[in-house]
């Protein structure tokens, strides 16, 4: 396109204006001009005003300018009418050949950060004149739907954002975005085909742009019906409504030949991404699925989506221990730990240290005797914060240390769940470190 554009553009200037540079740039202007008053323009040449809420929004994972100036056009659209938006990108010498598969790209990534985004139908179009310029026009084939739809759903859920906004604790605010899609939500799906799920070049996902009410916020919220794609999204709305950082994550469940789409959340909590699968653990009384630390458990893959998640790796330095007896560890950079209870023994598995009862202690859990009781840990590390986890690996609580804390107590359990691990977060020598301490080697 580009070459024959710009073919076309030398041969006019040579027929009609000779050789002068001047004349030319007048005219390129001239045009610009009346191709500006001629059409409702919603960005120029590119800009890029959209602020990212928060590290985790997939706007951090566009790298292309114009796709982002595309995430922008999604996202900042006035679609209260069907009149047809252009967003004008650039002309002269910068004309490049249209991209659908970027404006695609970037549309998904809107779409996973603004779930609301899925109650409508977008087409786009682009143009190209000579060397002048190029746009992308886009417009809404159920503008007159899309209110009314949201409207619906933020009044189903505005009890809900109420209670999560008036909660100060971060994990129960997820506690009860979990609870109301788990407790309301059915498992349905639609007999109409869904959004196909396919490659390109390998690098991410391309499905429709149309959906159903099963895989969006509408069937998950409002007629209480959905796949994971729809309850996933709502999670995601949910959040986003009271501030708490989450994405979705588009993948499989085992090997990707078997072809079993899933798609399911993540949460930062304290700096720290959790796991959370409301699709299964739908009508149940257990949450296997909530703030999971194993962010592969059940075999769940992301796809290769051009980027990697922001789960991957660990800011925090493990400690690898060097020293051990019973009730007495020492790092090799100088961490000593002291802990003091007859039925608790202490050994060490490469970089983490692992906790767990003496013999004697599981033979009066056998017998179901009372048998644990509050562990005292002392270290010369200052402590500045814990999370305690249940046996399923499910965060329970997540508690800021004060200022020059030393010592811990490895409780029996956190408001009457039994804590079966804990993460303990250490401030040494310049340094931010973490040590797992678990019960019967968790």
């Amino acid at each position: 396109m580009k070459k024959s554009c710009t073919l076309i553009f030398l041969i006019l200037t040579l027929l009609f204006t000779g050789c002068s540079s001047n004349v030319e740039e007048v005219k390129v202007d001239s045009r610009i001009s009346n191709e500006l008053e001629s059409h409702n323009w919603e960005y120029s040449s590119p800009e890029t005003t959209y602020e990212s809420t928060c590290d985790s929004d997939y706007w951090n994972y566009l790298d292309d300018k114009y796709e982002k100036m595309y995430y922008e056009a999604a996202v900042n659209a006035n679609f209260a009418d069907d009149i047809q938006k252009y967003i004008y990108l650039f002309y002269g010498d910068e004309v490049n050949d249209y991209s659908y598969i970027s404006v695609i790209k970037a549309i998904q990534f809107a779409r996973l950060d603004h779930p609301e985004l899925e109650l409508m139908n977008m087409d786009f179009r682009d143009g190209c004149q000579g060397t002048i310029y190029q746009s992308l026009t886009y417009f809404s084939r159920e503008y007159d739907e899309y209110e009314t739809k949201l409207n619906e759903v933020n009044s189903e859920i505005k009890d809900l954002v109420d209670a999560v906004n008036n909660t100060e604790d971060i994990i129960e605010k997820h506690r009860l975005i979990f609870k109301w899609i788990t407790s309301n939500v059915k498992y349905v799906k639609s007999e109409e085909a869904v959004g196909n799920v396919d490659f390109h070049d390998e690098e991410f996902l391309l499905a429709r742009l149309a959906t159903h009410s099963t895989q969006n916020i509408y069937g998950a919220i409002v007629k209480k019906e959905a796949v994971c794609d729809g309850i996933a999204d709502a999670y995601k709305y949910i959040c986003n409504q009271c501030q708490l950082e989450c994405i979705i994550v588009d993948g499989y469940i085992s090997d990707i030949s078997e072809k079993m789409y899933h798609a399911w959340n993540l949460v930062k909590v304290y700096d720290t991404w959790y796991l959370v699968d409301a699709t299964w653990d739908l009508d149940e009384d257990f949450a296997d699925y909530f703030m999971v630390k194993d962010l592969t458990k059940g075999e769940r893959t992301p796809f290769n989506m051009g980027y990697t998640l922001p789960v991957d790796g660990d800011s925090s330095n493990q400690i690898t221990f060097v020293e051990t007896t019973e009730t007495r560890a020492t790092t090799d950079n100088g961490i000593v730990f002291d802990l003091s209870d007859e039925n608790y023994s202490m050994s060490v598995f490469d970089d983490t240290i692992y906790t767990c009862f003496s013999s004697l202690g599981m033979e009066r859990y056998l017998e179901k005797e009372e048998f644990s009781k509050d562990i005292f840990i002392q270290t010369n590390a200052e402590i500045t914060k814990i999370e305690y986890f249940d046996f399923k690996r499910s965060l329970l609580k997540f508690v800021e240390q004060k200022e020059n804390d030393s010592s811990i107590i490895f409780p029996e359990n956190v408001d009457g769940t039994y804590v079966e691990s804990m993460n303990v977060y250490l401030f040494f020598n310049g340094n931010t470190c973490k040590v797992k301490l678990g019960r019967y080697g968790a």
